[in-house]
């Protein structure tokens, strides 16, 4: 048996990357009015096609076909535990990251918590054969969004010895 988990992913708000690289930097600017309030810039769609922003948190986060109940579905249909793994007794959550293109197609997958290199493996097999989603959305826009997703084997509890049943008959 295989227990499939998602979590929300961890987002530091009003943080970019910049494309694919781990290096941030900070968007918030201070308005003319008041210097003491700060303000994210609005995107338009010139400068998210010339600089291929990735981004961490948006207005509208993508979205699997279906929805999440969809990608639950879709992750028990499509993933298998390797035999080597389970015939060690490997468990444990993997946590991938990838990103969610502007049109929906899934790129640049990676492990981000690794626990065997098998369970890694069919995690990022998964997450390659996935369908296009509906891409996040950054005022109005659709932008290349960074998503995070754990994914938790587990195997069965052994089955307990059964107990001597004898009625003395």
């Amino acid at each position: 048996m295989l227990l499939l988990c998602l979590l929300p992913a961890q987002t530091v708000m009003g943080q970019q990357h910049r494309r694919g690289t781990k290096a941030r930097r900070h968007v918030i600017q201070r308005t003319r009015n008041n210097p003491k309030t700060f303000k994210a810039p609005t995107v338009n769609k010139e400068m998210v096609e010339k600089e291929q922003l990735l981004y961490d948190e948006v207005d509208e986060m993508p979205e699997f076909p279906g929805g999440i109940n969809a990608l639950m579905t879709w992750l028990g249909e499509n993933v298998s535990y390797p035999e080597e793994s389970e015939k060690k007794g490997v468990q444990g959550t993997v946590v991938a990251m990838f990103v969610v293109e502007s049109d929906g197609s899934v790129s640049n997958a990676e492990i981000e918590k690794s626990v065997d290199p098998l369970l890694d493996l069919e995690v990022l097999e998964l997450i390659t054969k996935m369908p296009n989603w509906k891409p996040g959305k950054k005022d109005g826009h659709p932008v290349r969004v960074l998503y995070h997703l754990p994914v938790k084997f587990q195997l069965p509890a052994p089955d307990p010895a059964p107990a001597d049943t004898e009625t003395g008959e």
